[in-house]
């Protein structure tokens, strides 16, 4: 009983430190910035970010906050242009204090031209977060702009990452836990 203990405390060592090791992207980070409408209708399905790069328009929250990577409000991100219908990936997608957003895929798309001519877009995927020495992380990607043809538009544009915990540590934590358990209360039985 004393080895199959020590084999329980192993197992739930190992399985700890791989969580420790395993940091994922955790938080929020929102940009705003100029959008080039190229025609007066979507028919380019292109995204033109004026400059190339967008501003940190809220306070970053998680991960993107520390102080480490210097990001702040009003921190310049490159932001890279892209065509969202045909979709094809965007990597990275932006890039600020050492982290980038590879798009993956578009799962929204909304398109507007009102009866003046005002021009809404509005977009949503997911893809990868990656950066400064953290796991890469599934995260979520929204985009919206309005303008009209032929003169800076304004955009908004926020992402967010979750921290979702892989499954095969989950279990394997889950299985140490009760094999504790169970060990526990055969000794006390005994």
């Amino acid at each position: 009983m004393k080895k199959f203990n020590q084999i329980l405390l192993a197992v739930s060592v190992l399985t700890l430190s791989s969580v420790a090791s395993a940091t994922q992207i955790a938080g929020d980070i929102t940009f705003g910035g100029q959008v080039n409408f190229v025609s007066d209708t979507f028919d380019t399905n292109y995204v033109d970010i004026s400059f190339d790069q967008a501003l940190v328009t809220g306070a970053p929250t998680g991960v993107f906050a520390d102080p480490i990577y210097g990001i702040g409000f009003g921190s310049v991100a490159v932001y890279n242009d892209f065509t969202y219908d045909p979709f094809s990936v965007v990597s990275p997608l932006w890039s600020v204090g050492g982290f980038e957003f590879t798009l993956n895929q578009i799962t929204y798309i909304d398109e507007t031209v009102d009866a003046q001519g005002h021009m809404f877009l509005n977009l949503a995927g997911n893809g990868v977060f990656t950066g400064n020495g953290f796991e890469a992380t599934e995260g979520a990607w929204t985009f919206s702009a309005d303008g009209v043809p032929g003169v800076d538009g304004s955009g908004v544009f926020a992402f967010s990452s979750v921290n979702v915990p892989e499954p095969g540590v989950a279990l394997l934590l889950g299985a140490g836990l009760v094999g504790f358990g169970v060990s526990r209360k055969l000794r006390k039985s005994a």
